[in-house]
């Protein structure tokens, strides 16, 4: 043991010596991890999402397990809050300011006048990290046009690092769907789904993923681009996997769904409340109260869109997917198709019966009434406190 320190120490001395500062502070950050690595290469990853394929399930599990990821070499930064991923909610990952600083002005998260600072952040960090590799996550990426990449891949070059971009992609009637569930959920859609997403579909222009792809390879080379099926049973290990790391017991999974989806059964019941415009608190613990009478946690196999436009928007991208097929997988079918049965609106708004609806807005009133009473009892606590006079509370007129 006492020969293989001396040795240890004989050879840093030597590489003291005769190599530059930057091969020396490389060699530094893998002893500070205690392990051997067989490469000098470092390396950022991008995870750009897309929407829709697990992000912010995956944003929780970076953050719950940023020691642990650490310990293999890999730093989950965080340049944005990191708690309430920790919490299991909902972000936009570790670099959504980055991503918004990036995009092109039009979009509608573009974040102006902030992209010096917000390049600089990402700089500063590549300089000061003492991992070999460097993982930011946001959706937001999937919007950033080619020069944004080329600006960070230019810093991290510069920095010693290899820019590789991780993207998990969903088959595009699926996606849309999803993303119309969520946005009803969000309060801010009132439409019935095939309108809704014909407005939409054109807006999404991520969805054409070889043209999206391409586009990325040209900056950064193809060989730095992981593409990936989205499939919520592997996505964790999917994603260790890319990210070189093995999978193992010492990761933290998320112990519950994040970003939970809208069931059908509340859609119709939905697009009806948002006409009065409700508080994502209000709908949130709706989709909470209806959750405790599930029965099965299976996943959801049926659809709201029929047979006849499914077809059609699978058309729409169906170029495109044989390029990603062709380009990426090997010639091998990117999505499978699994035909879900077939939901009509009308049938929809029949899954819910009203001792369910009783229960739902029973259980609602309940809770706000309970509310109610614990801020009254902490209005008049503040009163006592203060030396207020015995029935202080029915002097205050609200207008």
């Amino acid at each position: 043991m006492k020969f293989a320190l001396r040795s240890l120490l004989l050879i840093k001395t030597m590489i003291v010596a005769t190599v530059n500062n930057r091969i020396y502070e490389q060699i530094q950050i893998f002893l500070y991890l205690g392990r051997t690595f067989v490469t000098d290469k470092r390396t950022v990853f991008l995870h750009i999402g897309v929407f829709k394929t697990g992000s912010s399930a995956l944003q929780v599990f970076f953050a719950k397990n940023q020691d642990t990821l650490a310990k293999h070499g890999v730093e989950y930064p965080g340049l944005s809050e990191l708690n309430p991923a920790r919490r299991g909610l909902v972000t936009s990952g570790n670099a959504p300011f980055i991503a918004r600083s990036l995009m092109d002005e039009e979009k509608p998260f573009y974040l102006p006048d902030h992209e010096d600072e917000h390049l600089t952040a990402f700089r500063q960090h590549l300089q000061q990290t003492k991992t070999p590799n460097v993982l930011f996550s946001s959706e937001f990426f999937s919007y950033v046009p080619p020069a944004g990449f080329e600006k960070l891949k230019e810093i991290a070059e510069s920095e010693g690092f290899t820019l590789k971009v991780l993207a998990y992609v969903r088959e595009q009637a699926s996606y849309l769907e999803s993303l119309y569930i969520q946005r009803v959920k969000r309060g801010s859609v009132q439409d019935l789904p095939e309108v809704y997403i014909d407005q939409i579909v054109e807006d999404e222009q991520h969805l054409f993923y070889a043209s999206l792809f391409e586009s990325l390879a040209d900056v950064i080379g193809q060989e730095n681009l992981s593409i990936k099926a989205f499939v919520q049973k592997s996505l964790f290990s999917s994603t260790l996997s890319a990210l070189g790391v093995k999978a193992g017991p010492e990761f933290n999974l998320p112990s519950s769904k994040v970003n939970v989806s809208l069931p059908l059964a509340l859609v119709p019941l939905f697009v009806e409340l948002n006409t009065l415009k409700p508080t994502q608190t209000f709908s949130d613990q709706i989709v909470r109260d209806y959750s405790k009478f599930l029965t099965s946690s299976e996943p959801e196999k049926r659809t709201l869109l029929s047979p006849e436009f499914t077809s059609k928007i699978r058309g729409i991208y169906a170029a495109e997917n044989q390029r990603l097929s062709n380009e990426w997988f090997g010639g091998k079918a990117a999505f499978k198709y699994s035909e879900r049965k077939y939901l009509s609106w009308e049938a929809a708004g029949h899954l819910l019966d009203a001792k369910t609806v009783a229960k739902i807005f029973g259980g609602l009133a309940i809770q706000h009434e309970v509310r109610l009473i614990r801020l009254e009892k902490a209005a008049m606590k503040l009163g006592e406190l203060a030396g207020l006079e015995d029935g202080w509370a029915t002097k205050i007129k609200v207008r």
